[in-house]
């Protein structure tokens, strides 16, 4: 990467530059069917380059207003995917404590790397190189905020904003798949044969209340409620995976001076969150198949119970003129709640049962930090 920073005037200044990311790639994806007997899903070896380069131009028409616009572009040398996205904000400092911030522009990124070299053996040669000329995913976003600077080290920020997305990865043929919804497991699903026809939207309201970290203590409460929508090649809108609704957290610590270089800290942080979105099985028809079927009459409409999660952390912070060491015991879900992690079909007992995330969890940790 590369990038020069110019002050033209005290009203305008500059910046432009342009980012190289060079990807040598050994992609490989198998599935145990039975003892020594393996399905390869992808098996790719290769390279490929994404090429990136923006310029910023940053005007201020008097004290209190400041323009942002730029101009960012993106080339993708593997199928010659490219993208030219203009981008824009405002800021406004309405009252000395009080500022104002509107923004707008078109983003776009990569389909997570393994679904380009995606193969099925199940599939016909157009559909096994039709993944390797996906386009970008792209979206526009609109962003508007208002932050409140009680004190330098106290502020409050809300935040609403809409995000558009389109060209997502979904099936040819009409069905209720989108990429979108790929990448919070553990994997991809080895899918072929997709086209950029899918669409989405985010919307949501964000309030941040920070603390900065002064004479040894600091705090974070945020909350966000959203609304995650999609698209698949059937056109109906469905929640996506991961349409939670709410996320709030809370963090909270205290730093005790003990000498010049020894520091006593004490953390806490504190999660409540919307349940993951999943499919429930339809019953009568795993029990007559002997195995778990999904209801697609239903996809993605069941939730999980909300999550909820308490951690405490009590360290030693030993502070050298080079580098820092920390010793520290972090008590993970402190309350030991039974947060669900999934349910599953037991063909055997013929209901579905579920199984939970870990536990209470002592975790000792030694860092060196340079």
């Amino acid at each position: 990467n590369w990038s020069i920073n110019r002050k033209i005037n005290a009203k305008n200044r500059l910046k432009t530059g342009i980012m190289a990311d060079v990807y040598d790639l050994s992609v490989e994806d198998s599935i145990l069917l039975s003892d020594d007997i393996w399905f390869k899903e992808v098996d790719f070896t290769g390279n490929t380059t994404l090429l990136r380069a923006y310029t910023q131009w940053q005007h201020r028409f008097n004290k209190k207003l400041t323009l942002n616009a730029g101009l960012h572009a993106a080339w993708f040398l593997w199928n010659d995917s490219q993208a030219l996205e203009p981008r824009l904000g405002l800021d406004y400092q309405l009252l000395p404590q009080h500022r104002l911030s509107l923004g707008l522009g078109r983003h776009s990124q990569l389909q997570p790397l393994p679904v380009y070299f995606s193969k099925s053996d199940r599939a016909t040669d157009i559909e096994n190189q039709q993944n390797e000329s996906l386009d970008f995913i792209r979206s526009n976003h609109f962003v508007a905020s208002w932050s409140y600077a009680i004190r330098p080290d106290f502020r409050i920020k809300l935040e609403a904003y809409h995000q558009i997305l389109s060209d997502l990865a979904v099936d040819a043929d009409s069905s209720a798949f989108s990429m979108i919804n790929q990448g919070a497991d553990f994997g991809f699903t080895n899918r072929v044969g997709l086209v950029n026809e899918g669409t989405g939207t985010n919307t949501g309201l964000e309030l941040t209340i920070e603390k900065s970290l002064k004479e040894g203590f600091y705090f974070l409460a945020t909350a966000s409620v959203f609304d995650s929508k999609y698209k698949g090649s059937d056109g109906i809108e469905r929640n996506t995976f991961f349409n939670s609704n709410y996320v709030t957290n809370f963090l909270i610590g205290k730093e005790f001076q003990l000498s010049k270089k020894w520091v006593i800290t004490l953390d806490a942080k504190v999660t409540y969150a919307g349940g993951r979105r999943y499919t429930p099985f339809d019953l009568e028809v795993s029990k007559a198949r002997g195995r778990g079927v999904r209801d697609d009459s239903q996809i993605f409409e069941a939730q999980y119970n909300p999550y909820f999660s308490t951690n405490f952390k009590f360290g030693f912070r030993n502070n050298e003129a080079k580098f820092s060491q920390i010793w520290a015991i972090d008590l993970v879900n402190l309350t030991n709640n039974s947060n669900e992690f999934q349910k599953s079909y037991n063909a055997s007992l013929e209901r579905v049962t579920t199984s939970y995330q870990r536990g209470f969890f002592p975790n000792v940790l030694y860092q060196i930090l340079f």
